[in-house]
This record gives C-alpha cells, sequence and structure tokens, in this order.
C-alpha cells in the first residue's frame, strides 16, 4: 500500500486564501467605518452657546415668585371735602346738564388717594348736619338725609347720587335740577365716608332760576 506523506490540504490553494482574507478585512473596515458614521450623528453636543449648559440641554431654572404686600390704610379722620368744580348758577328746566366734583382731604388738609370711601351730592335748602347714625352702615347713604330735597337733582345713569369715590378719593356727578324746584339760594351738600368709620360734609352754595329767567 502506498503512503501518502506531507500534510492534508483544506481544499483550498494559497491565491483562495488571500482572497478570502482580504474580502474579511474590508467587511470589517466597513463595519468600523458604519460605526463611526453613527456615533457622529447621536453623540452629545459639548460645549453649547446661549442659555444651555455643557452637554447642549437647556438648565432648568427655578422660578420664585413674590408677593408684593398690600398695604391697607385704616380709615381716618377726614376734614370737609374739597369742591373742585361746580356751576354756581344754575336753572331749574331739567334739560341744562351740570357737573359737580369733590375730593376727600384728611384732618391735615391732604388729599386722600385711597379707595373705600363713598361719596354723596344731594340739594338742601339748609345747611344741616344730618347724624353719621342715619347712614351707617354707609349703605344706607343710598337712602334720603335729613335736609335733602327728594328729585330735586336728576343723576346721570353714569353717575349716580351715591357712588365709590375712586382711587384719588374723588367723586364726579353729572345732573340737571328737576323743574320742580322754586328758584332760591340753596346748597349742594357734599359728603365723603370712609367706610362708614369717619366722615364729613360740605355745603356750597348754589343760586337756582326758572328757565330763561335773567
Amino acid at each position: 500500500m502506498q503512503t501518502l506523506s506531507g500534510r492534508r490540504s483544506n481544499g483550498l490553494n494559497p491565491q483562495s486564501r488571500r482572497i478570502a482574507t482580504f474580502a474579511i478585512l474590508l467587511f470589517a473596515l466597513s463595519g468600523l467605518i458604519s460605526g463611526f458614521a453613527v456615533g457622529a450623528f447621536v453623540r452629545p453636543k459639548i460645549g453649547g452657546t446661549g442659555n444651555t449648559g455643557g452637554n447642549g440641554v437647556s438648565p432648568i431654572v427655578q422660578q420664585t415668585k413674590t408677593t408684593t404686600p398690600v398695604s391697607t390704610l385704616k380709615p381716618q379722620e377726614m376734614n370737609v371735602p374739597k369742591v373742585d368744580h361746580y356751576s354756581f348758577r344754575e336753572f331749574a328746566d331739567s334739560q341744562t346738564l351740570y357737573v359737580l366734583s369733590a375730593h376727600a382731604i384728611d384732618a391735615s388738609g391732604n388729599r386722600l388717594h385711597v379707595a373705600g370711601i363713598t361719596c354723596k351730592l344731594w340739594l338742601t335748602r339748609e345747611q344741616i348736619l344730618p347724624h353719621h347714625s342715619e347712614w351707617s352702615p354707609v349703605e344706607a347713604l343710598n337712602t334720603p338725609v335729613r335736609g335733602e330735597i327728594p328729585n330735586s337733582l336728576l343723576f346721570d345713569p353714569s353717575t349716580p347720587q351715591t357712588q365709590q369715590c375712586d382711587g384719588n378719593g374723588e367723586g364726579t356727578w353729572k345732573y340737571r335740577v328737576a323743574q320742580t324746584v322754586d328758584p332760591g339760594t340753596y346748597y349742594l351738600a357734599v359728603v365723603t365716608d370712609w367706610a362708614g368709620v369717619h366722615y364729613n360734609i360740605w355745603w356750597q352754595e348754589v343760586e337756582i332760576r326758572k328757565a330763561n329767567s335773567n
């Protein structure tokens, strides 16, 4: 029997093995390049500008709400209200429109720039000082007071007879004098009442005439 000498061949000649090895290297290199390309797309940004942090993510800023304390003034003594504008001579014709404005002042004579003051205007023959108990609580100011001539002033709906003064303690009235009012000397009475605790009154003299009279 003839004996075969030397190594067994794996069936591939040297040239074929070189080609296979080269193909494997190309495949591995292709996978490595693909990995770098994917990493370039998904890798986090380093540095950054604007309001972002070093990792490219915007930092969370904690917002703290601040509450501004509200200063509330307690009602205090008031001086007589000051009339800023009015018409000394008015006609009882139910047509002519008049405007009166007044504001509240404190006991030292300074203007009160506060809310919560109620103002009322009425017509009276005499300077009668009503008792404060007549409108305590202050909502009672909506009813006639002593000395008031009922239905003598016809108020515009935009400026009711009893109203809340504005933030500067000022009240404004637009009104007409009813035809039923007899000619003569009267007083326009203005009251400023601070939350039903303190109040004061001023009487402004006014001459009322009939229409078409001189």
